[in-house]
């Protein structure tokens, strides 16, 4: 009977302890830094942007958005957009502001001037940051964040296209809850093309000098002035050998 009773004392205290770890566990994980709370999705406008040559030219100007749709709890938030150098060109950090319907109020957020740089030799970025004081957040369906200005750096030949991708990088872009966590979010690349329908104007060819005959008189004239000036030096070199042979008069 003793050993019964000890023997379910025993398993007591083994389910007891056991018990007791896997609450600890389970109330360590909770406690643990997660994402944030909120969710966003982040996404370029327009999602094609189709131009065609003429009447684009290289040199002109269009604007993308980078927007934010079905967010919450947005405290603060970045964006980074990677596009082709050789055929678009963010040409100075004044090309990129916040959008006009802009995701905070007036007087709530801290501003930061946009980035540019390289990625590598193909391919450059622009950047952009903003975030709440006080890390108030925000929630709503739809609101913008920057835009951006390009300019068309080249123009395929007639009867082509050429496209490139305005790609929203994933480390960098992103938005961050009261306490700087990062939100779950999801994002939508946006996609540039154009199309050249007529053939690029070339400039005229420049004017070539007329020959100058004065100058460079034709080859057949050169030929008989020779000849000429040979036959009268052979006649005036006879005249004068004759002349020399015929005898003088006597005294």
């Amino acid at each position: 009977m003793k050993t019964r009773n000890f023997i379910r004392i025993l398993l007591l205290i083994i389910i007891t302890i056991l018990t007791s770890s896997a609450f600890l566990n389970l109330k360590g994980y909770s406690m643990e830094a997660g994402p944030g709370e909120g969710y966003a999705t982040i996404y370029v406008y327009p999602a094609l942007v189709n131009l065609t040559s003429p009447p684009y030219r290289a040199g002109d100007k269009f604007t993308v958005q980078v927007r934010i749709y079905t967010y919450s709890q947005v405290a603060s938030w970045q964006a980074k957009l990677i596009y082709d150098n050789s055929t678009l060109k963010v040409a100075s950090t004044t090309d990129a502001a916040y959008a006009q319907d802009y995701l905070f109020p007036t007087d709530s957020y801290v501003g930061v001037p946009a980035s540019t740089g390289e990625i590598n030799a193909t391919h450059e970025y622009v950047m952009m940051t903003s975030a709440t004081y006080g890390a108030v957040e925000f929630s709503g369906t739809d609101a913008g964040l920057l835009r951006i200005n390009f300019t068309i750096v080249s123009l395929p030949a007639k009867g082509q296209t050429l496209s490139s991708v305005l790609w929203l990088e994933p480390e960098d872009t992103y938005t961050r809850d009261e306490n700087i966590e990062v939100n779950d979010e999801e994002r939508t690349d946006g996609y540039y093309q154009i199309t050249t329908t007529e053939e690029t104007p070339q400039p005229p060819p420049e004017p070539q000098p007329e020959p100058n005959n004065a100058e460079n008189p034709p080859l057949e004239i050169i030929i008989a002035v020779v000849i000429i000036v040979a036959a009268t030096v052979v006649i005036l070199g006879l005249f004068l050998i004759k002349r020399r042979e015929k005898p003088h008069g006597k005294r």
